[in-house]
């Protein structure tokens, strides 16, 4: 099967791309008499032609095709029929004109939209956090969807979502969800778990986020304080437990001598996320604190007592933002009945 044209896999992208929980909800238009109309989608988009808003196709309970099952193809199909001027994206800002004579995005804005959104994010689950997902399955913990949670946090014990939208403040339009890299407005947290009535955050930090301009002078760290603030904000007072984890290669440095740990094969990344796992499980979380961050295989240096510290937690502007949050946290919550 020939790949599909650039203009089709930039709108197919974009629409999935916004499919995310962002606050923002897609308006559409559709066209009364359509030039693509597969005879084995017949009765997807007749349902769909009903429906206005993004959201309502994301969340529709019925599959495209015979091979085309979920909310990742149903967000497909849309951005294939808005690249062919079968649907129409509402926007004020848009330079095209709709059927009913209403502004709309053309497949060049499309494409300037999507520059603005990192490569990296573009894809619904990106590879290492496949394995990450994998190994929780494999411990039995139950994934939910976006149908299923919808925004909410999971609720029950050892649930847990992926990608999960956090909102720094009030967006007024898709300009602001898309150009986050000037607005830095929200952001997505790549596991959130939830684990005997605490909130796990496990961030799975390729190559430890080594050389991204978005970590500069502690970056990761400023983007886990607007969380926790924005999670705080929402009346989220559960202790929360923040595991920065890297799944590449690192360093540790004890006695002046420094050691390379490498990684490379797969069975190797699912061994460490699996050992992680556990570690998590084993944590006696009854006496965790409000707020409480911990690296894994990060560059660390060895302390007197044998402990590895993480390299990137010494750095001054980290140890400012870990002070305003416990400081902030400290006077949050309010203590919890531990369960008999």
């Amino acid at each position: 099967m020939p790949p599909l044209p650039p203009h089709v896999q930039r709108a197919r992208s974009f629409v999935r791309y916004c499919s995310h929980d962002a606050s923002a909800n897609l308006e559409l238009e559709w066209k009364e008499q359509m030039t693509y109309e597969p005879r084995e989608k017949q009765a997807f988009l007749a349902a769909v032609k009903e429906m206005t808003k993004l959201f309502q196709i994301r969340d529709l309970d019925m599959d495209v095709g015979r091979s085309e099952h979920g909310p990742g193809w149903r967000m497909a199909f849309v951005g294939y029929m808005v690249a062919y001027k079968d649907c129409f994206i509402i926007d004020p800002a848009g330079q095209g004109m709709s059927p009913s004579g209403q502004k709309c995005l053309t497949n060049r804005q499309i494409k300037e939209k999507l520059k603005l959104i990192p490569k990296h994010k573009r894809k619904s689950m990106r590879k290492e956090e496949k394995i990450v997902h994998e190994a929780l399955q494999k411990k039995d913990f139950t994934f939910l969807t976006k149908k299923e949670g919808r925004a909410l946090l999971p609720q029950g014990d050892r649930e847990y979502k992926s990608d999960f939208y956090v909102r720094f403040e009030p967006v007024s339009s898709v300009d602001d969800i898309l150009n986050e890299e000037k607005n830095r407005k929200f952001a997505y947290i790549d596991f959130v778990i939830r684990l005997r009535g605490r909130l796990v955050i496990l961030e799975v930090d390729e190559r430890q986020h080594k050389g991204r301009k978005d970590n500069i002078n502690s970056g990761d760290m400023t983007r886990i304080g607007k969380i926790m603030k924005a999670l705080r904000r929402d009346r989220i007072d559960l202790p929360i437990l923040v595991i920065r984890y890297n799944p590449h290669e690192h360093t540790i440095e004890e006695d002046g001598v420094t050691r390379k740990v490498k990684i490379s094969t797969l069975q190797e990344k699912k061994r460490r996320i699996e050992k992680v796992l556990a570690e998590i499980e084993s944590m006696d979380l009854s006496d965790i604190p409000p707020f409480q961050i911990e690296h894994r295989y990060y560059d660390a240096i060895t302390d007197a007592n044998g402990k590895e510290v993480a390299i990137v937690s010494q750095e001054r502007k980290y140890k400012q933002i870990l002070s305003e949050i416990l400081q902030n946290n400290s006077r949050t919550l309010v203590p919890q009945k531990r369960k008999r």
